[in-house]
């Protein structure tokens, strides 16, 4: 056996077929996979099983929750592999890097390989982490974060074994970096690959909310193992990248625990930490003209000077600012579906820094999932009440809503009368070559760049659409993906223009209109109206789209109100849903210029 793949799981089915496909994806017999399942709760546990008796190369072991590193342990108890390769639930193996982490662990020279990864943000985003060219190991171990981390690495197992080499149960954060830093001790040589060989999933908006006091606890197990190892590989340049290293930790540590108190406890806080030993030697080590860039030299001034009220001022507005200021600036316009995060610098769909836009596709989302909870409805679908309505617009930031929030999506264009606008990397076949019987279920699903967000593309169809819409295959498929999705969100054609929507709404929950405000006629909204009457029980309401500024103003004069009111700035709603399905009746004159 060549290697052993570890994956402790624990409530981890959001991700973990991803992660799991993977492994099935290898080409070699000569892996096992070893996974550990600490008493998940939801459907990880049957996900595992069901993986487990698809692959002999599996193997399941079930236990009570005891957290992640003594999974670990006994994922290395229980293997037999050369090298161990430790693999978090919600990540994946690049298949295509397969080859070339088989070959480096066949090679059987090194005893510690460390391979390149992407990291993929909740937005849709990448960023690829790899070695320069000129990195040595010691460098890398002290100096930056690369090593900080047990995943993606080819960890020879004798040498774990026989010096007895275990993830620390004791400790709640630093467990993989401290087990790392023994490990390197008794490694022989070393491999830093530029093979990007997984994808890290970061930024999942759950925060950590374990006590800044409780961190530097663990934190200083860390500042000791990396100061017995610098003991064995000192050089004068190593100590003082390890300490602005250490330094940058403390002030993350800081930054985090800005937003979990307020203000006169964060001050407290601060007091007492900065006489903790570990922060005391890191900032009597550090130089601070080292220090870069010139932020970091103010961070060392007010923990050194110990202006704790400025500090937590500081320290909130860092938060702030990494957190929210930066993370609102990725949400761009993306016209370009993709769905390989790791080859194209356009990764998402949202909209352009349009608060006003953004919010109301939040509150068309929340109001989605009200009627989900109140009736179990999934299988949306929206059409314009003429041409150039944005449906689709619409239809794509609510799927990527719903996604971010957690929910898994599937996005339908139906609209056969248009070939999808997209790259070579979404497959060609789509929604009509599944309902006529020439593609299988797995291969129209595309996967986007976002977490949770798939694809179904229209498909190349030249008869008419409206009849293989109303098909009972097209139901047969619409109750299949429900049940592997929370949500469906279905791109159709207007309503007034072709009667392909009509012809799907026996098979959906939900029905909404779209209507682009002084471009939709009174007419068309009258024959919108009158299409959806049949199905006033899952009529949802009509979305007001192509609001301009003035018409906004003049339809909502209280829009500024929560900013006069220093209340965050939060802009006033632009979408609608209309009024509920449980109460059709409907105005569509009157409906041009509501406001409620």
């Amino acid at each position: 056996m060549i290697i052993s793949i570890i994956i402790p799981v624990y409530n981890a089915e959001k991700y973990l077929i991803e992660c799991l496909e993977s492994i099935i994806s290898c080409p070699s017999w000569e892996i096992e996979c070893i996974i550990v399942n600490d008493g998940s709760t939801d459907n990880s546990g049957e996900i595992c099983r069901r993986y487990a008796e698809m692959d002999p190369r599996f193997r399941l072991i079930d236990k009570e929750n005891s957290g992640v590193s003594d999974s670990r342990n006994r994922g290395m108890a229980e293997a037999s592999g050369r090298y161990i390769f430790f693999l978090d639930a919600d990540d994946y193996i690049d298949a295509a890097r397969w080859l070339e982490i088989l070959a480096d662990a066949e090679d059987n020279i090194y005893d510690f390989i460390a391979f390149g990864y992407i990291n993929l943000f909740h937005t849709g985003k990448t960023r690829a982490e790899s070695f320069p060219a000129d990195c040595d190991v010691d460098h890398a171990l002290l100096s930056t974060t690369m090593l900080n981390t047990c995943w993606g690495k080819l960890l020879r197992r004798t040498i774990a074994e026989d010096n007895n080499i275990l993830f620390r149960r004791d400790l709640k954060t630093c467990e993989d970096a401290i087990f790392i830093i023994e490990y390197a001790q008794f490694a022989g040589n070393y491999l830093l690959s530029d093979v990007k060989a997984l994808y890290h999933r970061i930024g999942s908006g759950v925060m950590n909310h374990t006590k800044l006091e409780a961190k530097l606890a663990d934190f200083y197990e860390l500042f000791a193992s990396r100061r017995k190892y610098l003991a064995n590989h000192y050089s004068k340049n190593a100590e003082q990248s390890m300490y602005r290293e250490l330094f940058s930790i403390i002030t993350d540590l800081f930054r985090d625990a800005a937003m979990e108190r307020r203000l006169p406890e964060v001050r407290r806080v601060y007091e007492s930490s900065i006489k903790n030993p570990v922060v005391t030697a890191i900032l009597t080590k550090l130089r601070d003209n080292r220090l870069s860039p010139i932020y970091k030299k103010f961070e060392y001034f007010l923990i050194r000077g110990g202006f704790y009220t400025v500090m937590a001022h500081y320290f909130k507005f860092k938060y702030y600012l990494t957190y929210k200021y930066l993370a609102g600036k990725v949400n761009k316009v993306i016209k370009e579906r993709d769905p390989d995060p790791a080859q194209s610098e356009n990764r998402g769909f949202y909209l352009e820094g349009n608060p006003q836009v953004n919010d109301a596709i939040t509150d068309l989302a929340v109001k989605l999932l009200a009627y989900k909870d109140r009736s179990g409805k999934k299988a949306v679908l929206l059409t314009g009440c003429g041409a150039e309505s944005g449906t689709t617009m619409i239809a794509v930031n609510l799927a990527i809503s719903l996604s971010w929030s957690g929910y898994k999506t599937l996005l339908i264009d139906a609209d056969m009368r248009t070939r999808t606008k997209s790259n070579d990397r979404i497959s060609e076949k789509g929604l009509c070559d599944y309902l006529f019987g020439t593609s299988d279920y797995e291969t129209i699903i595309n996967r986007t760049g976002i977490d949770g967000l798939h694809f179904v593309p229209s498909g190349d169809f030249t008869g008419d659409p409206a009849l293989l819409l109303c098909s009972g295959q097209c139901l047969e498929f619409i109750n299949l993906v429900k049940s592997e999705y929370d949500f469906i969100i279905i791109d159709c054609p207007p309503i007034t223009v072709v009667p392909d929507a009509e012809a799907m709404f026996t098979s959906v929950d939900g029905i909404a209109l779209i209507c682009a405000l002084e471009k939709t006629t009174k007419r068309q909204l009258h024959l919108a109206k009158n299409a959806v009457e049949p199905y006033a029980d899952k009529y949802y309401g009509i979305v007001v789209n192509a609001v301009d500024k003035s018409q906004y103003k003049k339809l909502y004069p209280q829009r500024d109100y929560y900013r006069q009111k220093e209340h965050n700035g939060r802009p006033a709603r632009t979408i609608h849903t209309g009024v509920p399905a449980e109460n059709p009746a409907w105005n569509p004159a009157a409906r041009e210029t509501r406001n409620e």
